[in-house]
């Protein structure tokens, strides 16, 4: 939590620090102290910040009327749809939209706003509440604190943010497989062209009691199937397109990306064009089979960024923490990722966000160790919702 003097330690992700939290009768709470490892302290659905935003009690169960019809649904007042830090109810009590992670438009997550005292109900992300010089989303960015005049100690507290643009990328996906059991796709070479391709599966007959069967690639346009490869045990494998390619196979005790060739064949040179499949023999057919999926092609406009300088303290363990035999518990790092037309800056738009736990031990322990993390793509989520309101599920 920042706070005018440096970053305080928030255990529980609430938006009041654990030294706002453990004070009595300070204003910011009321009728005694609020637990610093639990965000809602009195377990009725509403965090012990917002509670104490709308002048509840965090010790006392409340049911305001504003939720009568959610508690009609076991889990839905609790429910955080758009994934912007606030539940179901928590956005009728503050008046933001339960389906967009961003109400007002400025860039900046609802749950985050609340957290951190800007306006999230208007545009503010230009604003310099504090007249510090630095815009209130500056600050929501780097770790600041937007309502107090920290300037002096912005060197040494402020992320920042260095983002490169790749330009156009080109992309294949495949459809996958929904009749051959016990395969899935899941690389494709980037030389292949789009188009519909094809899986045979060829059981073993009944003495090769080792070997499962065969599988075989027919590439997009080509009439063709290409060296079929031995399925021995489950794991990884890679099919190759062309008839004349020798069987190559991926060694199930190396990394995903390690490809070896079989002996007598290092020097051959690797078609571009094969397609990665995953294998679970305990579901492969046991007759002959062929399936075909279409391979789908798409540009995308892609960056790189690299944040640097997050500053990470020591919190307390929370209840899993101290089963789990840890003493301190974790830095949550949240990565929003914000995507709108061009043009219309005060426009909503669609976000994804990745969740990164940290845990701290000062002065230079820490878990995942190593000076960097890296956040790949595939960890980002967005929300997808359904027609049923009580579902809602994370998607890449």
């Amino acid at each position: 939590a920042p706070r005018k003097g440096g970053i305080l330690a928030d255990s529980d992700g609430d938006g009041l620090s654990d030294d706002e939290e453990d004070l009595n009768g300070n204003g910011v709470v009321d009728e005694g102290e609020s637990d610093p490892i639990i965000p809602d302290t009195d377990g009725d659905g509403i965090s012990d910040l917002i509670e104490a935003r709308v002048g509840f009690s965090v010790l006392t169960i409340d049911e305001p009327i504003v939720c009568d019809d959610l508690r009609q649904f076991e889990g839905l007042g609790t429910a955080d749809r758009d994934f912007d830090g606030l539940n179901e109810c928590e956005e009728r009590l503050m008046g933001t939209n339960p389906s967009l992670t961003d109400t007002d438009g400025d860039n900046l997550p609802d749950g985050m706003e609340l957290r951190r005292g800007t306006d999230h109900l208007n545009p503010d992300s230009a604003d310099d509440f504090d007249e510090d010089g630095i815009a209130n989303g500056d600050e929501l960015r780097e770790g600041t604190d937007p309502r107090s005049i920290d300037e002096a100690q912005r060197l040494g507290l402020a992320a920042r943010y260095d983002i490169k643009q790749e330009g156009r990328q080109r992309e294949l996906s495949a459809n996958q497989l929904r009749r051959l059991e016990g395969v899935k796709v899941i690389g494709i070479s980037e030389a292949l062209n789009p188009g519909l391709a094809a899986l045979h599966w060829l059981p073993a007959s009944m003495d090769q009691e080792d070997d499962y069967g065969t599988l075989s690639l027919k590439l997009p346009q080509n009439t063709d199937l290409g060296e079929p490869v031995l399925i021995r045990e489950s794991g990884r494998y890679r099919l190759y397109g062309n008839p004349s390619e020798p069987e190559r196979v991926m060694d199930l005790d190396m990394p995903d990306d390690a490809v070896i060739l079989p002996q007598n064949q290092e020097d051959e040179v690797e078609s571009p064009l094969w397609v990665d499949v995953e294998i679970n023999t305990t579901a492969l057919p046991t007759v002959q089979f062929a399936e075909e999926f279409l391979i789908r092609s798409r540009e995308r406009s892609c960056l790189s960024y690299t944040v640097r300088n997050i500053r990470l303290i020591e919190t307390l363990p929370s209840e899993r923490d101290e089963r789990e035999g840890r003493t301190v518990g974790a830095n949550e790092l949240l990565i929003y990722f914000s995507q709108k037309p061009s043009g219309q800056s005060e426009v909503p738009g669609r976000f994804r966000v990745a969740r990164v736990p940290v845990y701290y031990e000062a002065p230079d322990r820490r878990s995942p160790s190593g000076s960097t993390l890296q956040v790949d793509e595939a960890e980002f989520v967005s929300p997808e919702f359904t027609s049923d309101e009580t579902q809602v599920r994370a998607v890449p």
